[in-house]
């Protein structure tokens, strides 16, 4: 057992480390396709390994690749100058934020900044495997990844825990035509969501196709980050089989994503994740009351 545990930290390290290498991002897009993969083979009679232990397992899931790679640049972000010792370089790399989940850290040829990715990883594992042994009635990875994002904001963050907004620009917009526009397409992806859940019986089929979605944003092509949203409507479709509980979950999850984004991850210099923040909230309100 202890050469299993050592083994499967060892692999953690891995993980975190190769999010770090390719960027946070990237990974979780991978892992978008992975999902959608796994969710077929299961649903064609093979088995839901491929989806638990590849899709989910130490290599791709967020709570230690994504983690990896949002700790790493993090770090680099904080410590650019002093680990980027030519000149030319230390300018190439002077737009980089630590709060940048794309950019593939492999550019930065630094070792170290992989190696914290790699520890992170590992403390996604950590964090996630006691979080599922306290029996805690909401998304351990979701949690882990909210955790981690709030310590790397502590540790290597300058812009504090809320960021710093310019006094001239508003935090949050709650005029009339934001708010009828969010509810709409909010409440479209719930119901989106629920048709997938209910007929697949799998509640992460749409969480599968909104990570994967997230390439388009590589093109310059805008459109909603919706990962939470899926994740939690499917999460409630299940649970309740109902439709319209699915739909005000869903427009839930839309206005938290918005709220979580505005308050932790604007004018800020590390990733607080707003989805997983969002995905912990809601899916502690569904496990509380189903």
């Amino acid at each position: 057992m202890e050469m299993e545990w050592a083994t499967l930290f060892l692999m953690a390290f891995g993980g975190g480390a190769f999010g770090a290498l390719f960027g946070g991002t990237t990974i979780f897009i991978i892992m978008g396709f992975f999902i959608l993969a796994g969710s077929g083979i299961a649903l064609a009679g093979g088995g839901d390994a491929f989806l638990l232990n590849v899709a989910f397992g130490t290599t791709f899931a967020p709570h230690i690749s994504f983690v990896g790679g949002v700790v790493a640049a993090a770090f680099y972000g904080r410590h650019r100058t002093v680990l980027s010792h030519e000149e030319e370089f230390v300018e190439s790399t002077g737009a980089f934020s630590g709060a940048d989940t794309i950019t593939p850290l492999f550019k930065m040829k630094d070792i170290s900044t992989l190696f914290v990715g790699g520890i992170f990883g590992m403390v996604g594992l950590a964090l996630v495997t006691l979080f599922t042994n306290l029996h805690l009635p909401l998304d351990p990875s979701a949690l882990t990844v909210a955790t981690t994002g709030i310590i790397a904001r502590l540790v290597f963050g300058k812009a504090g825990l809320l960021g710093k907004y310019p006094t001239e620009e508003k935090r949050y917009d709650l005029s009339p035509k934001h708010l009828a526009f969010t509810t709409f397409w909010g409440a479209v992806l719930a119901i989106v969501s629920y048709q997938v859940a209910t007929v697949t019986q799998i509640d992460v089929v749409m969480f599968g196709f909104s990570a994967l979605s997230l390439i388009v944003l590589y093109f310059g092509l805008e459109i909603p980050v919706t990962h939470h949203i899926t994740l939690i409507s499917g999460l409630a479709a299940l649970t309740f089989q109902n439709i319209w509980l699915t739909i005000l979950f869903g427009i839930l999850a839309t206005f938290l994503g918005n709220f979580y984004q505005r308050t932790f991850n604007t004018h800020v210099d590390s990733h607080l994740d707003n989805a997983a923040l969002t995905i912990a909230t809601c899916s502690l309100i569904i496990g509380l009351i189903a």
